[in-house]
């Protein structure tokens, strides 16, 4: 004979576990082999309970748990839950279609889960599985706010991508606009370099190249914007190539030589 206490323990574990289910916000529910509802919790009864013909076939045992063991919504056939439910949004000489559809899914339930939506209830991610007699459980757990945050974020995306192409075209644009006058003014000053005597004119000799210096630290700037561009779209390559610091130090004093006289700063190269 069984140890009465331990026995005494095991029921009040059962209605512990009992109560658990009821009061989840979990939605659940189970199904036997004829696809008749024969328990749920009170999550599960509020996703019909705007449909008067279902929600009368669930009591109030089973909606709040208070300690019966008496089902509620027993007899409820899932046929009849799906054609209420998809009585909203399928069109009536698809519904018996979707309906048949709807109750073979759920008869080779296997533990995947699908998203589900309950129309102003909101998007359920709905789980149901193989019991060992055969019967059938699920959960449908609420994702509507998942669903409406990765909404929110797919749009955001969209029109970082839509503003990546815009900035993109955009810099294209201007680098050509701005060559084009940039290109005459550095061919003219290469120009006006060649007619002039070296020895006569040589403070007009470094001014002009002053204006070829910074004619191209302009350019390589448009370049470092295109760049900025491709590799921002993943299609940069790296070019590596041997450079004189000694030049590049020198080119920069010269771009920056202006701006420090006008501060009063002096600038030395050594």
């Amino acid at each position: 004979m069984q140890d009465p206490d331990a026995l005494s323990e095991m029921v009040a574990e059962l209605h512990l576990l009992r109560e658990a289910i009821a009061r989840s916000p979990v939605a659940c529910c189970v199904f036997d082999e004829q696809d008749r509802l024969i328990n749920q919790n009170r999550s599960y009864g509020d996703l019909y309970d705007h449909y008067p013909d279902i929600e009368s076939a669930f009591d109030d045992s089973c909606v709040d748990y208070d300690g019966d063991d008496s089902d509620g919504g027993v007899g409820v056939n899932y046929a009849e839950l799906v054609y209420e439910a998809l009585s909203e949004s399928v069109p009536e000489q698809q519904l018996d279609a979707a309906v048949a559809a709807c109750l073979q899914a759920q008869r080779e339930a296997d533990g995947t889960p699908v998203e589900q939506d309950y129309g102003k209830r909101g998007v359920f991610r709905v789980i149901k599985y193989k019991l060992s007699n055969g019967a059938v459980a699920g959960m449908a757990i609420d994702v509507t706010e998942l669903k409406e945050r990765e909404a929110q974020l797919d749009a955001a995306r969209i029109e970082a991508e839509k503003m990546g192409k815009v900035k993109s075209d955009f810099l294209a644009h201007m680098s050509h606009e701005l060559r084009t006058p940039l290109n005459a003014i550095m061919g003219f000053t290469e120009l006006t370099r060649m007619t002039l005597d070296e020895t006569a004119q040589s403070k007009q000799m470094t001014y002009l190249r002053h204006v070829l210096d910074s004619g191209k630290h302009l350019v390589s700037l448009i370049d470092n914007l295109l760049d900025l561009s491709r590799i921002e779209a993943n299609a940069q390559e790296l070019n590596e190539a041997v450079c004189s610091v000694n030049g590049i130090l020198r080119a920069a004093a010269s771009i920056l030589a202006p701006m420090a006289a006008q501060k009063d700063i002096r600038l030395e190269l050594r």
